[in-house]
């Protein structure tokens, strides 16, 4: 593989990633950007339901921004940020009429953040960026 260079630039072209679904990135190690796909036995004429993101997911997003920031954080400062305020982000929130909270534990070489839902549901995401689910 020769990566092609423009003629008229004498560069080479950008990247051209085409994926079936957009992620934000062009960098496809970012799994938890990628797209969910449900299979099911039922005929899709048949299915009278649209999909429904599992729970979860919708509240991963904001620990999935956590990382992020923790990452860049770490990057400028050489440690994880001891708040989530310093972030700048907020320690909680409200996504399809239910209530969050955010904490997070930390020290010098890992922190582990938790969300906690108003109906008891709680996932965390770590520095490695391993997501759970801890109780649902």
């Amino acid at each position: 593989y020769v990566k092609k260079i423009n003629p008229a630039t004498n560069k080479h072209f950008p990247e051209y990633n085409w994926v079936w679904s957009p992620q934000g990135v062009i960098n496809m190690h970012y799994p938890e950007r990628w797209s969910m796909v449900q299979f099911s036995n039922i005929p899709q004429s048949q299915v009278k339901e649209t999909f429904q993101l599992p729970t979860e997911e919708k509240f991963a997003k904001y620990l999935w921004l956590l990382h992020y920031k923790q990452r860049l954080f770490r990057t400028e400062f050489g440690v994880y940020s001891p708040t989530i305020a310093r972030l700048q982000l907020p320690d909680s929130g409200i996504e399809d009429g239910v209530t969050f909270q955010l904490e997070l534990k930390t020290d010098v070489r890992k922190y582990e953040a938790i969300l906690t839902t108003q109906n008891g549901m709680e996932i965390s995401i770590n520095q490695e960026g391993l997501f759970k689910v801890l109780s649902y």
